[in-house]
């Protein structure tokens, strides 16, 4: 498309006995101009030729040959002008997920053609296309004149989501047209199945926890990112969130570095794989948290005399607790304590994580003289230990 200039030997339009030719440069249409031509010339026809019309010349030599004989040369030179350069207007999709395959991309627009052999091809940044050469670029299956369609074989993550696209018409180094930011591409998004373990003890330090799933991806950098309710991960936030340590597709792992005690005990999981605010996964009551076990070493005083009251007995041990409201709880046989129930068992006074009192207010009299203790630390039906 252009214009299109045409260069007459020396001596035209004049044969050899000196007569004139007449030169009509024409289309289907009919006459458009008489070029007058004189010697060698060069001359410049129309630019922006209407598409797909037959342009030539016609020229007569209405000279004699040397047999006397009058001579007509009659000669068309066509001209068929290229299909006008395409646009792109929108594709879809437009947003596609990272690792997708065999999945179509529509590619509108105008002045689409297949006259061409081997084009359309279409190149876009990151995408994989069906028969696709070393450059990327792949045949385009013609649809209309207003659209072109190539199939996606894998759609690769770069820290560039949003994707160009280039459409090739022709051979020619510029006969392509490109359009930027085309195809915005997304991470996978994972998924949580499970953890391991599924239950941890109050205050435990330095333990792995295992997140299993599918999806779990380390091509976008600082991610993926987890958060757990009451549990201190290392390398954490100030929200908590701490980077994972990326294992496979199906398993990442994080390192709890204190496991907090509240009165929540089944304890929640996020994984955060991008940087969007929906860019998470969200799992509930993925870890039951369990209180510290005491330990009973041993008491003082030691011994007590019956009938005696308002005296404090100290209970010495490890992992006291008073996390827990209500708890802990102390039972010792044949003694009544202050605050006690009807079992006998009184809240018990924290002083540190070795040592709890609680206050005697009479000692009975029995044939047993040594006597058995409990404490107990939480509410559940085997949270309590016991020393004889």
């Amino acid at each position: 498309r252009g214009d299109l200039a045409v260069r007459f030997s020396s001596g035209f339009p004049y044969d050899a006995y000196g007569v004139k030719s007449k030169v009509i440069w024409k289309d289907s249409g009919g006459n458009l101009e008489d070029l007058n031509i004189e010697g060698e010339y060069e001359y410049s026809l129309f630019d922006n030729l209407s598409v797909n019309r037959k342009w030539y010349f016609q020229v007569w030599d209405n000279g004699y040959d040397d047999t006397g004989y009058i001579d007509y040369v009659y000669v068309k030179v066509y001209y068929s002008t290229p299909d006008p350069i395409p646009t792109i207007s929108s594709v879809s999709p437009d947003s596609m997920t990272e690792g997708s395959t065999s999945q179509w991309i529509y590619i509108y627009g105008s002045n689409f053609s297949n006259s061409i052999s081997g084009y359309p091809t279409v190149w876009i940044d990151g995408i994989k296309l069906s028969g696709g050469d070393s450059t990327g670029a792949a045949p385009a299956t013609y649809v209309s004149s207003t659209q072109i369609k190539v199939k996606a074989t894998l759609v690769y993550w770069n820290s560039d989501t949003t994707r160009d696209l280039a459409v090739r018409y022709n051979s020619g180094s510029n006969d392509k047209v490109y359009k930027s930011n085309m195809i915005t591409v997304k991470p996978k998004v994972p998924t949580i199945s499970s953890v391991s373990p599924t239950s941890m003890t109050e205050g435990s330090t330095s333990q792995w926890i295992y997140i299993y799933g599918s999806n779990f991806s380390n091509s976008i950098s600082g991610y993926p990112t987890v958060w757990i309710d009451g549990i201190k991960l290392s390398g954490g936030d100030s929200t908590g969130a701490a980077p994972a340590t990326y294992v496979s597709s199906t398993q990442i792992k994080v390192k709890a570095t204190l496991v907090y005690w509240n009165s929540d005990t089944t304890r929640d999981l996020a994984v955060r794989y991008n940087s969007g605010s929906n860019d998470k996964v969200y799992k509930s009551n993925m870890i039951t948290v369990n209180p510290k076990v005491p330990t009973i070493s041993s008491v003082s005083p030691t011994p007590m005399t019956e009938g005696s009251t308002s005296q404090w007995i100290y209970i010495n041990g490890s992992n006291f607790s008073n996390s827990i409201s209500g708890y802990p709880t102390v039972w010792i046989d044949g003694i009544k304590l202050s605050g006690g129930d009807s079992t006998g068992a009184a809240p018990a006074t924290y002083v540190s994580s070795t040592q709890i009192k609680v206050q005697a207010v009479e000692i009975y009299g029995g044939i047993d003289q040594i006597r058995d203790m409990a404490i107990r630390y939480n509410s559940g039906e085997n949270d309590k230990v016991e020393k004889s």
